[in-house]
């Protein structure tokens, strides 16, 4: 007793800082850590996990040494946990059958996962130390766990296969499930203050919308229109802000295909409660990639946003600031001239977004290359966007003109594309 007592001591000791012989933590590798805004240069990923493996679902401690993820190193896919002071990974789970989709408990002590060790459909599976505990049995395929705020229950999917709807399980005696969304609901994400959840709703024509749920009385927003699918929500480490995955390239109303480009948005929780219809929560969300890469599985924390992507054939997983790879620069001049600098069009797209959102002379500027680089990509739709705009603006000076003709041809250009493609 007297040894427990003492490792205590120094524990709080050590985390307190107090006296002279105070334990200091190793520092994260500086490989691992997000550039920092401001900065005079777009934000580059720093590679947490990159491999010729396989490296998804990543998910940091909260003081951003440990990360969580899925890998397929050993050929299966397991749970594995890499010091980020040391880079060293460690395996976890050791199974033929898939584990995947992991979380923390917000204690961090223990780790909800999907196997499909008994069931190729998937059961919830909890990890605490050593011990392995099957939280669902056969009867349904079971995906994407989130744990409450209080880590007294899990959030869910769940349904017949193919179909999945979002339940609450509790994780105290008895284990009552609890359905709390309509049909064609996944990738549940509860709210820090155990208020709301957040998740992908599917509509009638199987589009992905973010659906916002009052868990007080059940109300439900969407917060995404229909023209684009969107997945994955995330809420910040805080609570202030949602993030989520919305697949914006290319024209409205497309399928989704496995092919698709997915960018992360943010939007700030207090302008989506406030926003009256799917169209104004949707304008209240920015870019934080900007699409040269698909990013998923958003996992905001306060060393950075983790994501995955897919690079060189394979999944990896990369950390951006918080506030995406735009910097916060002093003036929307200097923002400008920085987003023309870039070589990847995709990326001069998104400083050009932000620009626009200024306001002033450049705002027009930035909508006018905007409209010249989505012509090139051939994505017309939001090149007549940006055109309408422009015309329809008071500081578009010469610009308008410009614009003007340029919208006359886009029409022109759409149908030649269109005879083009067959």
């Amino acid at each position: 007793m007297r040894r427990r007592a003492g490792l205590a001591a120094l524990a709080l000791c050590a985390a307190a800082g107090c006296g002279t012989t105070a334990v200091r933590l190793r520092p994260i590798l500086r490989e691992f850590q997000a550039a920092r805004s401001p900065r005079k240069d777009f934000a580059h990923p720093a590679w947490l996990a990159s491999s010729t493996a396989d490296e998804l679902h990543g998910r940091l401690s909260r003081d951003g040494r440990r990360l969580l993820y899925v890998s397929n190193l050993k050929e299966g896919l397991d749970l594995w946990l890499k010091d980020l002071t040391t880079g060293v990974p460690r395996r976890l789970t050791e199974h033929v059958a898939v584990d995947t989709q992991p979380c923390w408990s917000p204690d961090e002590r223990r780790i909800a996962f999907v196997s499909m060790r008994n069931d190729v459909k998937g059961d919830l599976f909890l990890l605490e130390g050593e011990t392995l505990t099957q939280l669902t049995d056969r009867t349904t395929a079971d995906a994407y766990p989130a744990f409450s705020s209080d880590g007294a229950a899990l959030y869910f999917a769940s349904g017949p296969e193919g179909q999945s709807r979002i339940e609450r399980l509790a994780l105290g005696k008895g284990r009552e499930r609890t359905p709390l969304s309509g049909w064609g609901a996944t990738h549940p994400a509860p709210s820090p203050d155990g208020r709301y959840l957040a998740y992908t709703q599917f509509d009638d024509e199987g589009r992905g919308r973010i659906a916002l749920q009052r868990l007080a009385d059940g109300r439900i927003d969407l917060l995404t229109t229909a023209d684009y699918h969107a997945g994955f929500p995330a809420f910040s480490a805080d609570g202030k802000f949602l993030y989520y995955s919305r697949f914006v390239q290319g024209s409205p109303g497309q399928p989704l295909t496995t092919e698709a480009i997915a960018t992360i948005f943010r939007a700030p929780l207090a302008d989506l409660l406030a926003a009256k219809d799917a169209a104004a929560a949707t304008a209240a969300a920015l870019p934080l990639t900007s699409g040269s890469t698909t990013a998923i599985f958003a996992h905001p924390s306060a060393a950075g946003l983790v994501f995955t992507t897919q690079r060189a054939g394979s999944l990896d997983l990369g950390l951006l600031p918080l506030e995406g790879m735009v910097p916060a620069l002093g003036s929307a001049r200097e923002l400008l001239a920085l987003a023309r600098e870039q070589e990847d069009p995709r990326d001069q797209l998104l400083g050009l977004r932000y620009v626009a959102g200024l306001g002033g002379a450049e705002a027009a500027a930035a909508r006018y290359r905007s409209a010249e680089l989505l012509r090139e990509l051939e994505e017309y739709e939001k090149a007549a966007v940006e055109l309408d705009a422009l015309t329809a603006g008071a500081e578009g000076g010469e610009l308008r003109e410009l614009a003007r003709i340029d919208r006359v041809m886009i029409d022109v250009q759409r149908r030649r594309t269109q005879e083009r493609q067959g």
